[in-house]
């Protein structure tokens, strides 16, 4: 298994920051292995079906909240075949803004379980750069509220 940790201060409004990544559409826009994502409806906890591109894999799944607690945290995982992904996300609020730490863990299966060390590798860097956009948005989206 591969764990991956990432962690920044955004300052950005906590509730609408939770909003904006608990919509599991907008994961395309912060997320560059997502290629698509669409919101399932009827479920208890927000599920969308996504199309995720890891460099020579590609696959859809299904990515499932499975545990939430509103503005502070929640675990979202997508169970396939040849892997199984799980990430978990801390909201903390502070003076100004907040801290955002996801944690990530990748369970690859089968012949895919030989890619393991060359994955985590790549993993840290995607997540920072995930992070790092994630980031822009929310403090941009900050700004422009200000501004009107």
């Amino acid at each position: 298994m591969v764990v991956t940790e990432v962690e920044t201060i955004i300052h950005s409004s906590l509730e609408e920051a939770f909003e904006y990544i608990i919509n599991l559409e907008n994961h395309r826009h912060y997320n560059y292995s997502v290629r698509s994502a669409k919101n399932l409806p009827n479920n208890d906890l927000p599920t969308a079906e996504l199309e995720i591109s890891l460099s020579i894999l590609n696959f859809k799944g299904r990515y499932t909240v499975i545990d939430l607690e509103k503005n502070r945290k929640f675990t979202a995982v997508c169970r396939l075949p040849n892997l199984v992904f799980e990430d978990q996300y801390f909201f903390d609020k502070r003076a100004e803004g907040f801290s955002l730490k996801i944690i990530d863990k990748l369970q690859l299966n089968g012949l895919l379980k030989l890619s393991e060390p060359i994955v985590g590798s790549f993993l840290k860097d995607g997540m920072q750069r995930n992070l790092q956009t994630l980031k822009n948005i929310l403090e941009k989206n900050e700004t422009n509220k200000f501004e009107q």
